[in-house]
């Protein structure tokens, strides 16, 4: 269990966590701290590690990211549901019974920022994606 792990003078967009567990779930909270001015936690948000056959298989691919509010999903499985959430958890998207395997979204009328992108697939599996608008 990793706890209470610190991440200082992060000024982009993406992080990463070294000596996980494969196959093996994870819950993180989000605080942000500039100059003094600290924001509530927000979480929990989870991710879960997988070997790298299963990582391969279960791709998602969002793209282009960052982007202008317009983006494309595309799994290789059938798209189910897609629930997109700001960095407090607040969902500002979602669409269900897409049954496809590729969406085009547009946020394009939404703030600048962090969004959290997760998707249903139709085998049941549920992938996290960040997404950047800028």
């Amino acid at each position: 269990m990793v706890q209470g792990v610190q991440l200082n003078n992060i000024f982009t967009n993406n992080f990463y966590v070294t000596g996980l567990n494969e196959s093996s779930c994870y819950d993180f909270y989000i605080q942000s701290n500039c100059i003094g001015n600290t924001s509530d936690w927000h979480g929990p948000f989870n991710a879960c590690t997988v070997n790298i056959n299963e990582n391969i298989r279960n791709e998602n691919k969002i793209y282009p990211n960052p982007n202008n509010g317009r983006f494309v999903v595309e799994s290789q499985y059938q798209i189910h549901k897609i629930e997109i959430s700001n960095i407090t958890g607040k969902i500002i998207y979602s669409e269900v019974d897409i049954n496809k395997k590729i969406e085009n979204i547009d946020l394009s009328m939404e703030q600048k920022g962090v969004y959290f992108v997760k998707v249903f697939l139709a085998n049941k599996s549920i992938k996290t994606n960040s997404l950047i608008l800028n």
